[in-house]
Parts: C-alpha cells; structure tokens; sequence
C-alpha cells in the first residue's frame, strides 16, 4: 500500500499529465485501505467495477454538458501555436523529473502522512474515519502554508455540507414520500456547492467538499436514512489530519 501511495504521488510530480500518475497510485492503494473491511473477495470485486461505471458515467456526462452548454472558441489563424507539439517519451515527463530529489521528498511526505493515519484508525478499530487516509493525499501541495489552506477549505466545506445534510435528515427526509423530493432536496444542495466551486480559486474547492459531504451522507442506502455516523466520522477523519 505504501509502495503504491508513494509511486502514485512521485508520478504526479514528474509526469506531465499528473492527474494520470496520481489516479493510479490512489486508486490501489485506497482498494487496499479498504478492501479488508469486505469480508467476501467477490464483492470487493463488484463495488471496484461498479466504482468504475459510476467515474466512467459521470466523467462522460460532464463531457457532454461542456460540449453542448460551453463549447470551446475556436482557435483564429491570426494566433497559431508558437511550437510543434514534442513527440515522443521525453515529453510524457517534466524537464527534472529524474534529478530533482524534491518530487521524491514530496512522495515520501505524502505516503508517511497517509500512512500514519492508516496505522492510527486501524489501531483504534474506527475504520469509520478513513476519510484521514484520502485527505492526507488531496491536500498535499508544495508548501506547508499551502497545504494548510486546503485543508482548511477542505474542512469548513465539509462541515457546511455535513450541516446541510443533519438538517435534511432530521427535519426534512422524514417528510418526502416521492423520489421528486429527493431530486429537488439534492438540486439544491448541488447549486450551493456549484456556486462555490465556481467562484474564487481560494474558495472553490470548499465547493466540492461540501457537495462531497452532502450527498455522502444523505445517500446511505436506497431508503432515508437516518444514521449521522457518517457526517461525524468524515469531519473527524479531516481533523485527525
């Protein structure tokens, strides 16, 4: 797992699509953080693949609305691109990605963080806060200054949402009867997190925690819920970090 977290991390610094790098690394190693708490291997395999529809369809929907609500101005011929695209291995890296020890460092910070964490809940028998293992790599920038500022949108966004969503539970959930209710409670919700996402760089990413928390915690199942362990146990695993 560590081995993973820390190849995943190291190859979103030094390749050039980092996101890619990244993606691989997090998704092993959380399968791994997570895959011992299901008891039959079978339905490990079932919630990875349907994780992967759910990514899959999301991702093309996104797509989808871009194209047809805010397509791209296409590029004149009064500003051609100044260089010819590189082809070839060189250029799937950074120009340092083999001599700066400060993309190792950086991997190694991360994967030390993530996985003292790991060690914390799992010694604690609280698995519930796992969300400390997934903060410790979403967060992490290249300055501590930096990291602590998304860390804190990270948990006021997350504690919004997590309000917004105790407030459903209890005082509105008992009364919807129809899936419309749901649909408009969740609309809701959605253009608050929506607003904030897509406001200042300094703020947005509160935007996504709070719709991250929102629906985490109101979609428990596939009747209403009132269960508010996972609102406690995600702010709790922030703050552990």
């Amino acid at each position: 797992m560590a081995i993973a977290l820390f190849l995943g991390m190291w190859l979103s610094r030094i390749f050039v699509l980092g996101p890619l790098g990244f993606l691989l690394g997090f998704v092993i190693a959380v399968s791994q953080s997570v895959g011992e708490e299901i008891p039959s291997p079978e339905l490990v395999v079932r919630g990875l693949l349907w994780l992967w529809v759910a990514l899959v369809y999301s991702i093309a929907l996104t797509l989808v609305l871009n194209l047809l609500f805010l397509p791209d101005t296409p590029q004149t011929a009064a500003h051609p691109p100044e260089t010819e695209a590189r082809v070839g291995p060189a250029c799937l890296f950074v120009p340092d990605a083999f001599t700066n020890p400060a993309h190792a460092h950086f991997a190694l910070k991360v994967t030390f963080a993530a996985m003292f964490c790991y060690i914390v809940y799992e010694a604690i028998d609280w698995t519930g806060i796992h969300t400390a293992f997934i903060t410790c790599t979403f967060i992490a920038l290249e300055s501590t200054e930096a990291t602590l500022y998304k860390g804190t949108l990270r948990f006021v966004g997350c504690l919004i949402g997590g309000a917004l969503a105790l407030f459903s539970i209890v005082f509105l959930m008992p009364h919807m009867e129809t899936i419309a209710s749901l649909v408009v409670l969740v609309a809701c919700a959605a253009a608050i997190a929506g607003w904030v996402a897509a406001g200042s760089e300094r703020i947005s990413y509160a935007g996504l925690q709070l719709a991250f928390a929102f629906f985490y915690s109101v979609f428990q199942g596939y009747a209403p819920d009132t269960d508010l362990d996972n609102v406690r146990n995600r702010v709790v695993g922030i703050l552990l970090v």
